[in-house]
This record gives structure tokens, sequence and C-alpha cells, in this order.
């Protein structure tokens, strides 16, 4: 609401937070609400237009939401990918990141945003093979080194296990935690 933002794209967010989070931002008109119990709900509130393209389901859970904002000209991906505890989430990890850099590099001409909790740090390996397969030009938070999680501790701590990358220039800071274990993150992408 400080931000005075676009869009507020959330995730972690259940039925009762959205029914708080929707009371303090009314001025947001547009939304996508896909609240669930448990921590794998998502929530957009937008006040410009955007499309739903697609929302991204594997074993039942929504992994990623998928939206075009036509006056910005981009393509939004909010993720919430599962933690790596078993091999079938690591599985879910590496069956998304490759389905989006492939349409990224199927897209190169056009704009996109990543955005979200991806559960694995910018050194991982798969993080780094997901990079190199975007194979696009692009800005990420790489210069941007503050851990998001958890969010109780020190800032110096966190993991950076939360990631934003864009073919468009940005600013991006972290942010006071907001009803997740996460701290936010604030995002300004250049206009083209």
């Amino acid at each position: 609401k400080k931000t005075n933002a676009q869009i507020a794209a959330l995730v972690e967010v259940t039925p009762d937070a959205e029914k708080v989070i929707i009371g303090n931002l009314r001025d947001y008109k547009n939304y996508i609400s896909r609240t669930r119990d448990d921590n794998y709900g998502f929530l957009i509130l937008s006040k410009i237009d955007f499309k739903l393209e697609e929302i991204y389901e594997s074993m039942g859970i929504p992994v990623y939401v998928k939206i075009f904002i036509e006056k910005e000209n981009i393509t939004m991906y909010l993720l919430h990918l599962p933690p790596p505890l078993w091999r079938e989430d690591f599985e879910i990890q590496k069956e998304v990141l490759a389905v989006i850099a492939k349409e990224i590099h199927k897209n190169k001409n056009k704009s996109f945003l990543i955005i979200g909790d991806l559960n694995m740090a910018t050194y991982s390996s798969l993080f780094q093979d997901f990079y190199k397969q975007l194979n696009s030009n692009f800005y990420s938070q790489e210069l941007f080194s503050e851990g998001t999680w958890p969010s109780f501790i020190p800032g110096v701590f966190r993991l950076p296990i939360d990631h934003v990358l864009s073919n468009r220039k940005f600013e991006i800071k972290v942010g006071q935690p907001s009803g997740s274990d996460h701290g936010s993150i604030i995002v300004k992408v250049e206009a083209i």
C-alpha cells in the first residue's frame, strides 16, 4: 500500500489473509485469487489491466501464474516452487524452470519478468542451469545479495531463495515481511 505499486503479486496467501489484503488494497480492482489453506496460495492485485495466460499446476499444487500486462508489454511469471525436500519436488522445480526457459527463449524479443520463491539459492546448480537456459540478455538480482528467508533472522544470515529476473532493467529492495516468513520484494521495472 505504501509503494502505490501498479501490481501487487503475493505468494503464500491463505483465504483468511486474502480478505485482509483485499480490504486494505481497495484501489486494486483487477485480481486473480488462487488462495489455499497451505502455503501455495497466489493472489495478484492490479490497478492496471492484465490477462491471465496460465496457472501451471504440478501434482495438484499451483507453482506459477503467468500474466500478460498489455500496458507495459511484459509477461510476468509469479512462481512458488516447492522446496527440494523429495525427489518429486526437485523434478517439479526442473520441469517448471525448463518450461519457462523454453518459452522465453522462443520469444526472445518479448519482455519478461520472473519473480517469486524458487526455493533455491542463486549458487545452486539448478538455478545456474536455468540462468544459462534463458539464453537471453537479461538483468537479475545478481548484484543484489540480500537474502529474504527466513525473515525472523538478520538479513545477512537469510538465504537468497526469492528471485527476480527480467530482460528489462529494474530496481529491487527487500521490505518487511507481511504475513510470511519471507521478506517482501519490491521491484520497479523500467518502462520501455
